[in-house]
């Protein structure tokens, strides 16, 4: 049994009733409650706390915004900027995705991702992606941020559609599709499966070309839950991204849709 918050015009919170998993709708933030299922049978019972709290997490040290000045035009944003185009993000997805980079502590030299609460005001972490080809690791996120137990763009979840949302890895999976796309950060946790279970559209899992088995096995499960789901099989080598490049974002959209009438 799901318990959502119907009766909350805000749909802050919904709970696995049978598993104790939560997902907030306002943040974001999944986790196990200490729940009595033998009488949680409304809205009206008191449920224990989670046991953690996730709170907001700072943008990095030197956060700049890149769709306005001074990282929009300055000279030594520009190799960042290229990075961006080169990948296919112009200036109104930077605004969109509220992108920005750092040059100083610990994210420097990295196109930094915001990960934010469905209005889009609280940070909930933060996805830091090299540009220069040269630092180790790749990506860097925030000291605390709970990256197994929210999604980015997870209020995408949420949109009444008949239009798939599409489930990927990473943020740049993600950037091409907003709106219609969440990014678990990694390979699905459990957390984030049970959060899937609260979409209110149907589920495409897309994830990397070589874990096509392991979406294909999400999907069923999801199905066994009852939820309108189905999975996309990426060519070998690939991702959401880069076939967004090859492709345009218009083809993993259509394969999702076509997925689900099989």
């Amino acid at each position: 049994m799901a318990v959502s918050g119907r009766e909350d015009k805000r749909w802050s919170l919904g709970i696995q009733a049978e598993s104790g998993f939560y997902h907030c709708f306002r943040c974001g933030t999944a986790g196990r409650l200490r729940v009595d299922v033998e009488a949680l049978t409304g809205h009206e019972q008191a449920i224990d706390a989670p046991d953690e709290d996730q709170g907001p997490i700072d943008p990095p040290e030197g956060f700049e915004p890149l769709w306005r000045d001074p990282a929009l035009t300055a000279s030594c944003a520009s190799s960042a900027r290229r990075y961006l185009r080169e990948r296919g993000f112009g200036r109104a997805t930077w605004q969109r995705a509220q992108l920005g980079l750092t040059f100083d502590g610990l994210a420097r030299n990295r196109i930094v991702i915001p990960v934010l609460d469905t209005e889009g005001e609280t940070w909930l972490g933060w996805i830091a992606r090299d540009w220069t080809g040269v630092a180790v690791p790749k990506y860097l996120y925030p000291s605390g941020m709970p990256r197994g137990t929210i999604l980015y763009e997870h209020r995408a979840l949420f949109i009444e559609t008949d239009d798939p949302v599409l489930v990927v890895e990473g943020g740049f999976d993600a950037m091409p599709y907003l709106g219609d796309a969440v990014a678990c950060l990694g390979k699905p946790s459990k957390w984030q499966k049970e959060a899937l279970k609260l979409a209110k559209r149907p589920v495409a899992i897309c994830l990397d070309g070589d874990a096509w088995e392991e979406a294909y096995a999400l999907s069923m499960q999801l199905r066994l839950d009852e939820v309108n789901a189905c999975f996309v099989r990426l060519p070998p080598k690939e991702d959401p991204c880069s076939m967004a490049q090859k492709e345009g974002s218009d083809w993993l959209r259509a394969q999702a849709k076509k997925a689900l009438t099989m």
